[in-house]
């Protein structure tokens, strides 16, 4: 497990779901993260804290080009946060 890594990025909440397994039911949030230049490569198997509560990063994170053809550009980043 490596260190903390502080970058900063857009957060674009897209509501919740229920979810039930074996008689439990649980709240996912998903939260699409747009991360402008991070400082280090993120994948599925990293963790991301998004308004204080640490979140999974589900599938690899693709590349995102500013389609206006500007220099910005970054990644994307899928979490989810599953309560309950």
């Amino acid at each position: 497990v490596g260190a903390p890594v502080e970058a900063y990025g857009v957060v674009e909440p897209t509501g919740s779901s229920e979810r039930t397994h074996r008689g439990r039911t649980r709240v996912v949030t998903g939260f699409p993260v747009y991360l402008a230049d991070p400082p280090v490569q993120v994948s599925r198997h990293d963790e991301i804290e998004i308004r204080g509560k640490w979140c999974v990063i589900t599938g690899e994170p693709p590349q995102w080009i500013d389609p206006d053809g500007s220099d910005l550009g970054g990644i994307v980043v899928s979490a989810e946060r599953a309560e309950g």
